[in-house]
């Protein structure tokens, strides 16, 4: 995902594009946005949105099911690290998702989140 790190955003402010992919009954529980990517936590699956190219009309969307996530570890910020760290393995992926997300992050939260949905 991007070099920066991601900011909480609100549901309200996801693109309708984005929402359009969403199945039935699927629901987002956590968005973060980097500078034009963004991951979206939601009832089903984590999705990543990587925008490509100088003028980014080119998007990679990456759906992973919560079924093939293996574990994951959360390190919240501290004094002088002023961002959390979320590091999440994928079964069949040789590395793991690394994400930084900005003090603002409810890791709290998305750590129930993520312990709940991972069968």
């Amino acid at each position: 995902m991007g070099m920066f790190n991601a900011s909480p955003m609100k549901t309200d402010d996801i693109r309708a594009e984005y929402l359009a992919l969403l199945a039935p009954g699927e629901q987002m529980l956590h968005a973060f946005k980097f500078v034009r990517d963004q991951i979206f936590f939601t009832s089903k699956r984590i999705m990543m949105v990587n925008v490509q190219g100088m003028t980014g009309r080119k998007v990679e969307f990456a759906s992973i099911p919560y079924r093939a996530v293996t574990g994951f570890s959360i390190e919240t910020a501290g004094t002088f690290d002023l961002d959390a760290d979320i590091t999440i393995q994928v079964s069949g992926r040789p590395q793991p998702i690394k994400l930084e997300l900005s003090r603002a992050t409810d890791t709290k939260a998305l750590q129930m989140t993520l312990a709940t949905l991972i069968g």
